[in-house]
């Protein structure tokens, strides 16, 4: 069964006795927005970058939960190049320490080679979790 937000409540258990019912102590459910679970933080580029250069993006993640429990993606409003507009990229070469850590808080970073004049636009970092997604602040590239 799937839940959701509607089915947040305080659950009993109950069970009949010599006709009384004796109910247990509750559980709650309860949702919680993702904003209140996740945030992501970007970092702007440092200085010009230039047609051929190398830059890492970063995504810092810090969460009320484990972060390797959550998924982390990118998405780009580049024209192309080695990233097309629009599409959303699954993280998968973020550091092993973030994928085995048990901590609250990871850095993320994508790599962009040999940068070309259509790498130029907004990247976003991106956190799925508890089925919704947070977005960071976005970090411009822009090839001088």
């Amino acid at each position: 069964m799937k839940t959701k937000s509607s089915d947040e409540a305080i659950y009993f258990c109950g069970f009949e006795r010599a006709y009384n019912i004796e109910f247990k102590n509750g559980t709650l459910l309860k949702f919680q927005e993702i904003s209140r679970l996740v945030e992501v933080v970007q970092t702007s580029l440092p200085g010009q970058i230039y047609p051929g250069d190398s830059v890492a993006l970063q995504c810092t993640v810090l969460a009320e939960t484990r972060t390797k429990d959550l998924r982390i993606f990118w998405i780009s409003t580049a024209l192309g190049g080695e990233l097309q507009p629009g599409l959303i990229y699954p993280h998968n070469n973020s550091s092993k320490k973030c994928e085995a850590s048990s901590q609250k808080s990871c850095t993320h970073e994508l790599r962009m080679s040999g940068v070309r004049l259509h790498d130029a636009g907004m990247h976003y970092c991106a956190v799925s979790a508890c089925g919704q997604i947070a977005l960071g602040n976005g970090t411009m590239v822009t090839i001088g």
